[in-house]
């Protein structure tokens, strides 16, 4: 391409995903297009989009794009506006067809997330590793979560502290996991840098200590739903991320050795939010599930990963019902992800706080809905 483009940034996820103008151009349908068509030998290709006239103009720079990829005699249908669903019947009844679709939609980064007031479910599931999510997902085993993430998949990232404690300072300052690549999209939201340092626009910039504060002077009420003992306040240490925030709950039974804690956990984040849905919120949840212990997911007495897919899948249906119930009526920011992962015996090492791949590999999922 003449303008080229990040493409670690925007091509991912069998599409290409970009700001326009900015990090896409609509140059770009037109090589997607003709690549789709050389690598896959395609004779038909069905193409609709969501009507905004950005997509109008991708689309068609797409058909373009199939038609004339060399060698090859691309049969275009384009379908002009429809929805995704109806592109989906289409090729249905017309199969074996691919098919292409474009959308535009608002911007959702953290700046205009914040000043629209879209209310914030943050939820780590703790010590869970990437291998283990994605493996219960590929098997069937969390349906609910399967539906939800975008593209049906986790994404893969890694963590900004090996254990709880610190991985938690870091997500609450403005430090989410990052992807595994040198060039890492622009950040939801940072703390105001020095001078000499450049955010980009679509970055929320808080000018505080820590994020929750942040939010606060936006109109945001924090609420930390707590899992592991670092929530629990039970000593000075298990207080220091509780306190960060405007209200804080903890109950035993909210922690990994009960079986049922992600009910329990669930049952009180929606009623607590349920209390101050006149207002933004940023809610945060801390599964302990996937904490040790969780050999009990299996009847075990000893913890593996098996027992924390186990933990996993029992999870996974109260996440669902969470994520579902806070989104029926209102729109909503989801963060899922890991804190770390788990070491359970690889290369003879056990536990967290060690920077071994299966602690610093974690999943990540973000959304609005």
């Amino acid at each position: 391409m003449l303008n080229p483009i990040d493409t670690a940034a925007v091509i991912r996820d069998g599409g290409a995903t970009g700001r326009f103008p900015g990090q896409i151009h609509e140059g770009v349908a037109w090589w997607i297009g003709a690549c789709f068509v050389a690598v896959k030998a395609a004779p038909r290709l069905a193409v609709g989009h969501d009507g905004h006239p950005a997509s109008a103009e991708f689309t068609r720079r797409l058909c373009n794009g199939a038609v004339n990829a060399q060698h090859h005699a691309c049969a275009v249908a384009s379908l002009g506006t429809v929805t995704g669903k109806d592109l989906l019947a289409f090729l249905q009844v017309v199969r074996p067809m691919p098919g292409a679709y474009v959308s535009a939609e608002p911007a959702d980064d953290g700046a205009v997330i914040v000043r629209n007031g879209t209310s914030i479910l943050f939820v780590t599931l703790d010590s869970l590793r990437y291998d283990v999510a994605r493996t219960a997902l590929d098997s069937g085993l969390t349906p609910r979560l399967a539906a939800l993430l975008p593209g049906g998949a986790w994404e893969h990232r890694q963590t900004t502290g090996t254990f709880t404690l610190p991985a938690h300072m870091a997500f609450f300052s403005g430090f989410l996991p990052k992807l595994p690549q040198p060039v890492q999209p622009p950040r939801l939201w940072e703390c105001r840098p020095p001078a000499f340092k450049t955010v980009p626009p679509e970055t929320f910039v808080f000018d505080a200590p820590n994020l929750l504060k942040g939010l606060a002077q936006h109109g945001y009420r924090s609420i930390c739903i707590g899992g592991v003992t670092y929530f629990s306040r039970e000593t000075p240490l298990g207080s220091v991320l509780p306190d960060l925030f405007d209200e804080d709950h903890w109950r035993p039974e909210f922690c990994s050795p009960e079986p049922d804690s992600a009910r329990h956990q669930v049952d009180h984040a929606l009623d607590v939010a349920e209390r101050h849905i006149s207002r933004p919120l940023y809610l945060f949840v801390n599964v302990s599930a996937t904490h040790v212990p969780h050999g009990h997911y299996l009847g075990e007495s000893h913890d593996s990963a098996a027992s924390q897919q186990a933990a996993l899948a029992y999870a996974d249906a109260h996440l669902g019902r969470l994520i579902t119930t806070l989104t029926a009526g209102n729109r909503w920011l989801i963060i899922l992800c890991a804190d770390h992962g788990d070491a359970f015996g690889e290369d003879g090492f056990h536990g967290r706080g060690i920077a071994h791949p299966v602690v610093m590999n974690v999943p990540y999922a973000a959304m609005i809905r």
